[in-house]
């Protein structure tokens, strides 16, 4: 997975570590939780008190001043994918015929709206401050085209930025490295 977010060009399929982990993370707690049953040694207590050794360390750091931050969705859409944008084909290429047309943004929000409610309820009980990448990804307009500067696509695929875009258009950032 990190290896695909260092190269999203050369290494395909990076998301599938996102799911992998989530396997192996349900199969141990899984594992683990079905091993205390059957051995009648269970307890709630136990298992929230695992939990709790594990994620109170950052609790303990957010509450001595270190600054937590959530970043909210990335807008993902197929009229962001290069892929999609122009096909090749026996005859030549083929440009999209909507490949100049804007997404509106509440589409993109609808996207993600229940993840990035659930961040905002975080942040809300825990204090940690949110940022949002979309108004520096698709400007302070309704819609979102998926170009930047002299007509190049802002995404390296569906869902990753081009870095040159990243370097030279996105700010949200931007309190974190002062």
């Amino acid at each position: 997975m990190v290896l695909y977010h260092a190269f999203p060009n050369v290494i395909r399929g990076g998301y599938v570590g996102v799911d992998i982990f989530f396997v192996i993370s349900g199969f141990l707690i899984s594992s683990i939780l079905f091993t205390e049953i059957t051995e009648h040694r269970f307890s709630f207590t136990a298992f929230y008190g695992r939990r709790i050794r594990r994620i109170f360390p950052a609790l303990v750091l957010q509450g001595q001043g270190a600054k937590v931050y959530l970043v909210l969705s990335v807008p993902v859409h197929h009229h962001f994918n290069p892929g999609e944008m122009v096909t090749r084909s026996v005859s030549g290429f083929q440009i999209a015929p909507d490949v100049e047309k804007a997404v509106p943004v509440s589409e993109l929000r609808a996207v993600h709206a229940a993840a990035d409610a659930k961040l905002r309820t975080i942040a809300e009980h825990t204090g940690a401050k949110l940022l949002d990448p979309l108004p520096d990804i698709c400007g302070s307009g309704d819609a979102c085209l998926p170009f930047f500067g002299a007509g190049e696509p802002k995404f390296s695929d569906g869902t990753h930025l081009r870095p040159v875009f990243v370097r030279e258009d996105l700010r949200f950032l931007d309190p974190l490295l002062k």
